[in-house]
């Protein structure tokens, strides 16, 4: 792994690239709504803007405002049908 960080140059580590910002992400919506309160929304909108500005070499930070409609939507559809 050692190897990976000082030669960035290597194909691999760019594989692992997407993996990450993915996680990034993905940890950063879970913080958001285990948090339940507006002072979650400042971190989660840093991780999603850093983690997406670059992502593919393009700017997908629009996708971030998608993510949360799509996890508002399905917890929506989750609270509903247990009622």
């Amino acid at each position: 792994m050692a190897a990976i960080v000082r030669h960035p140059e290597v194909k691999h580590a760019t594989s692992f690239y997407p993996i990450a910002v993915e996680a990034a992400v993905v940890n950063a919506l879970v913080g958001l709504g285990s948090g339940r309160k507006m002072q979650a929304v400042k971190p989660f909108a840093r991780s999603a803007n850093m983690a997406l500005r670059t992502m593919y070499g393009e700017d997908l930070r629009p996708l971030a405002l998608r993510l949360l409609e799509e996890a508002t939507r399905t917890l929506e559809t989750k609270v509903c049908s247990t009622v």
